[in-house]
């Protein structure tokens, strides 16, 4: 069975951005035994059994999905981390033995000029600098030290309604269909991490990480096929395995 597991800081969209998944209409990717009901803030690590059915060109994957929920404080604050140990080492372990990583990071100002609500702003952005640091100083060294037997990392610009005009029509440009190129996809993501864009090459050259897959993802629960694209990439991951 293939474990994802989906970090990143608190409120950035973790459990909102899984359970979107289960949400009509479906394009690519249609959960079973999807989760229901409203959600709330995760308070401990939770763990998810889900299949999750994407349909391919080739052939439909169907996909066994442990996904572990994480409060967001116990990766954003250090003093959570001293006061929990036990769940802190669980929560790595757990990181330690997954098959895909996926990282949410949240929008940071320097992409503002894109946002069509300047209210947003003030509620949800970072300045570049403060997201450039943390990603420097807190999860290039997470990822270097947990992830040495972890093969993909997908990083994934989160809450891309918020700083991408006329979301709908980036969406419809980048649905997964004939004609689709990864390779397109992934240079259009880019544009949305500039400000670490170097500390994501210098992570990828390191020669401990030299084996890893670090892929890079712009999400948004308001459109169907940028919410899609990480799962459905993990897909042809997995497609490529069952071919071999």
């Amino acid at each position: 069975m293939s474990k994802v597991i989906v970090i990143g800081d608190r409120s950035v969209g973790k459990t909102n951005m899984v359970y979107a998944l289960s949400e009509e209409p479906y394009e690519k990717v249609e959960p079973k035994d999807a989760p229901e009901g409203p959600f709330a803030p995760t308070q401990k690590i939770e763990l998810r059994n889900l299949v999750v059915i994407v349909d391919l060109p080739s052939r439909s994957i169907e996909l066994s999905l442990a996904l572990i929920d994480t409060p967001g404080e116990l990766q954003s604050e250090r003093q959570k981390q001293e006061d929990n140990p036990s769940l802190w080492q669980d929560f790595c372990h757990k990181v330690q033995t997954s098959d895909y990583v996926m990282l949410l990071l949240p929008p940071h100002e320097g992409l503002s000029n894109k946002t069509n609500n300047p209210v947003d702003i003030e509620e949800h952005f970072t300045t570049a600098r403060q997201s450039q640091n943390r990603f420097t100083e807190w999860w290039v060294p997470f990822l270097s030290k947990n992830c040495k037997k972890v093969r993909n990392i997908l990083i994934c610009r989160h809450k891309a309604d918020l700083f991408l005009k006329d979301i709908d029509k980036v969406g419809n440009r980048h649905r997964y269909c004939d004609g689709f190129s990864w390779k397109n996809h992934f240079e259009f993501s880019n544009n949305s991490f500039s400000e670490i864009n170097n500390e994501i090459s210098q992570y990828k050259q390191n020669k401990n990480n030299s084996h890893q897959q670090v892929r890079l993802f712009v999400t948004t629960v308001h459109n169907r096929s940028l919410l899609e694209s990480p799962w459905i990439y993990i897909a042809t991951c997995e497609s490529i395995k069952l071919k071999y």
